[in-house]
């Protein structure tokens, strides 16, 4: 090999054990509160990208025969399957279903505005939850018009058969089946918060979670300086952003875990994490639960676009007591988040775990 190429190999070969370390970092990026401060959090919004990167540099190696530097790449991506299970799943045939299904589905409505028309917005949901057959819908960044309020859209979905509706604030659960006892909560010190609904079904009660956490504030912040100076915000601005409500994130994620660990009921939590699977909110509200995409998902599973990229920020996790026959997110613009629906049915084999 000549001089010059075996340079230019050697550096590609040390740049890729660099992109190894980070992405090793990165599996690890769930583990650390971001209160403990915010490099792991940054990792872990660097994930999707530096998977992408992996991917590449794998194709780029195996294109050239270099095994041995493929390895890299390829251990890196084996680090990473935990978020790559969490994100993309091949399809799976449909199963044979010989229990009652309960159809859950979550959407952060975006005020039912995307298009400037509460009442079309509304209808369209309440349409899709008639096509879905859902039985529990919960709404975040519920909104309303002057033109159509909140009666107005609780009526359009008990048209859908979600007949029985609870809204206060932000937060709304429509069900097919009647709310025993309901609520509202915001997550201390914070405008954020949720409904906590208790939805009896026949002789059984589920605790569902409608929750939306701190959002990243990225918007707010390109909103503000822009107004302001006409332009983005500097890189350490942003990155202060992200590192506050990422702390903000952590500490609602610990109280709504130990609400969920003193439920006499088996829980569902649906809604707007404004975290991916790579991070300390997803790895902690997961514990003792199951991640419906993960069990009977398939495809990929990006419910909001940041920057251009596809993100996974809004979660349905059940009790292990039951299991999803089918997990989906849906292609129907309504809001700047994607509707995510999923099939419950109670486990056979682990029914008895039920609390």
């Amino acid at each position: 090999m000549k001089p010059k190429r075996k340079i230019i190999s050697l550096t590609l070969l040390l740049l890729t054990a660099l992109l190894y370390i980070v992405s090793l970092l990165c599996s690890f990026s769930g583990y650390f509160s971001p209160e403990q401060g915010a490099a792991w959090m940054l990792l872990g919004l660097a994930t999707p990208a530096v998977l992408a990167l992996d991917t590449a540099v794998l194709a780029a190696w195996l294109a050239a025969r270099r095994w041995l530097a493929a390895l890299l790449p390829l251990a890196a991506l084996i680090a990473n399957a935990g978020y790559i299970r969490a994100m993309v799943r091949l399809p799976r045939s449909s199963p044979i279903v010989v229990q009652p299904e309960l159809r859950v589905a979550t959407l952060n409505c975006y005020g039912f505005n995307l298009r400037g028309d509460v009442a079309a917005t509304a209808r369209d949901v309440a349409r899709i939850a008639g096509r879905e057959r859902v039985d529990i819908l919960c709404l975040q960044e519920f909104g309303e018009s002057p033109d159509f309020p909140a009666d107005s859209i609780a009526a359009l979905l008990a048209r859908s058969g979600l007949a029985y509706w609870v809204r206060e604030g932000e937060s709304a659960v429509a069900s097919r089946y009647p709310i025993a006892e309901r609520q509202h909560f915001l997550f201390p010190g914070s405008e954020n918060g949720g409904l906590r609904a208790d939805i009896r079904i026949g002789q059984h009660t589920l605790r569902i979670y409608s929750v939306h956490l701190q959002t990243s504030g990225l918007h707010r912040l390109r909103r503000e300086h822009l107004a302001a100076h006409g332009g983005r915000p500097p890189l350490n601005e942003a990155v202060g952003v992200l590192t506050l409500n990422g702390a903000l994130r952590a500490g609602q994620t610990d109280w709504l875990r130990a609400q969920i660990d003193r439920s006499p009921y088996p829980v569902v939590v649906a809604g707007d994490f404004n975290e991916t699977p790579a991070s300390y909110v997803y790895r902690q509200l997961q514990q003792g639960l199951v991640d419906g995409f993960r069990e009977a998902g398939s495809g990929y599973a990006g419910t909001f676009e940041l920057l251009g990229v596809s993100l996974r920020i809004d979660f349905i996790l059940y009790d292990r007591a039951m299991e999803a026959t089918s997990y989906r997110t849906l292609r129907d613009r309504v809001s700047d988040h994607r509707m995510v629906v999923t099939a419950l049915r109670r486990h056979p084999a682990r029914g008895q775990d039920a609390r």
